[in-house]
């Protein structure tokens, strides 16, 4: 399985040169944790830098702290 991850022009449009293959799925239930995650992991980008995740946990949408969220390392 390839997975790949649009790093730029999304989520509608962008080509191919702007997905990059990071070998790497992340699922949730929480898509603030998971924004938060990816923000960190993928452009190292502090999530509180990030305004709209701030907005979605203040609405109870999610948490931003990830950390705090139960995970599973699944290898296939």
């Amino acid at each position: 399985m390839r997975i790949g991850v649009l790093v730029r022009n999304g989520p509608t449009g962008g080509s191919l040169a702007d997905v990059l293959m990071k070998k790497t799925l992340v699922a949730g239930t929480d898509p603030v944790a998971l924004d938060a995650y990816v923000a960190k992991a993928y452009w190292n980008i502090e999530p509180s830098q990030l305004r709209y995740l701030k907005l979605a946990q203040d609405r109870g949408l999610g948490r931003m702290d990830f950390d705090k969220v139960r995970t599973e390392v699944v290898k296939v």
